[in-house]
């Protein structure tokens, strides 16, 4: 058993070693693949940490694997996010995340305080647990919410995958850590952890050796039109299901129906969802059809804007009519698209018109 345990224990540390030098070979350094690799190496330090032999074998590199071991439920949900969340970017609420995860580490500033004024009531553990059993269910709501409006297929299937095997595998060495914490020097444990990450770097090694980039997102700029290597030509019949998709959705304004989703849109064109999510992935180059309604709605709030007669309209109120369940997620998407708020679009077209 001791044998199997630091066959699988060392296999997966190559294996996860060579993934890392393909993330960044074959993807750059792009934020995705970087946080990728930081998975990669984060994987590595708990593998070689949690396993005693290995420890006296590393040595002073310990002090180095260890904060990376540590830092693993974090890196996994950064590059998670990145991966179901198109144009993903570390924004003030993810650097809040990170602030205070790493306070609440064992090397943390919560960790001294902790020892010096809260010994009869030790908080610490429960932070730092409260908010690993954070990360792990908001990538799992992640991952299964955006499941529904993804065009790509084969991310659609990563995404159940991610659910069940990458959180499952956390989810169960968090327990184990936390509740169950003499279970970690049983060897069938420590032989099940060793094959669990195993068989998670083997399933992410084939991934990435398919060059499968559905699963490893190019993370960058949004941009305001998909580019043209994203896009194949139709043929004859695909053309005329495209054809009949622009005119339900340009003409009719169907993109302007609230709670819109590719369901009620593939109904409307009377086509398969699975044959209308081929169609607006691979011949008009979107990866989600939120950005596919996006472009549209955008296009049009602009116009809306920018007349003189709409001056005094609410934006609440032209989000609402351009299909919009709230003000927030409009307003971000105008943004993005923009490089503007909504109002401040306005304040600039009306000016123009003066």
């Amino acid at each position: 058993m001791e044998f199997l345990d630091n066959l699988f224990r060392y296999w997966a540390v190559g294996l996860f070693a060579l993934m890392s030098i393909i993330l960044i070979r074959d993807y750059g350094w792009r934020l995705a693949p970087v946080l990728g690799a930081l998975c990669a190496f984060s994987g590595i330090g708990y593998l070689l940490v949690s396993d005693p032999e290995s420890q006296e074998a590393i040595r002073y590199g310990f002090y180095v694997l260890y904060p990376l071991a540590t830092f693993s439920p974090l890196m996994v949900w950064l590059f998670s996010l990145s991966q179901f969340e198109d144009h993903f970017r570390i924004r003030r609420e993810h650097y809040a995340v990170i602030a205070l995860y790493i306070a609440s580490s064992s090397f943390g500033p919560l960790n001294v305080l902790n020892a010096q004024i809260l010994l009869s009531e030790p908080v610490l553990p429960w932070i730092a647990t409260s908010t690993r059993i954070g990360l792990l269910v908001h990538m799992a709501y992640i991952a299964w919410r955006g499941r529904a409006e993804d065009l790509l297929e084969a991310r659609r299937g990563f995404r159940s995958w991610f659910i069940v095997v990458v959180t499952g595998l956390i989810g169960s060495i968090i327990i184990i850590e936390t509740w169950f914490m003499w279970l970690s020097d049983s060897q069938v444990v420590s032989l099940l952890q060793a094959t669990g990450l195993l068989a998670l770097a083997m399933g992410l090694m084939l991934r990435l050796l398919k060059g499968d980039q559905n699963v490893i997102l190019q993370s960058g700029p949004l941009v305001l039109e998909p580019p043209a290597e994203s896009i194949s030509q139709p043929d004859p019949a695909e053309k005329h299901d495209l054809k009949r998709v622009i005119e339900v959705v340009e003409a009719e304004e169907f993109y302007l129906e609230p709670n819109l989703t590719i369901s009620t849109l593939a109904k409307k064109v009377q086509m398969p969802e699975h044959k209308l999510r081929q169609l607006v992935n691979q011949h008009m180059g979107y990866r989600n059809f939120a950005d596919f309604l996006n472009e549209y709605r955008i296009e049009a709030a602009k116009i809306r804007l920018a007349d003189v007669a709409n001056r005094r309209q609410q934006v609440l109120v032209l989000a609402m009519d351009l299909g919009y369940g709230s003000l927030g997620p409009f307003n971000r998407a105008f943004k993005a698209r923009t490089g503007f708020t909504p109002s401040e679009y306005r304040k600039r077209a009306l000016a123009e018109t003066e």
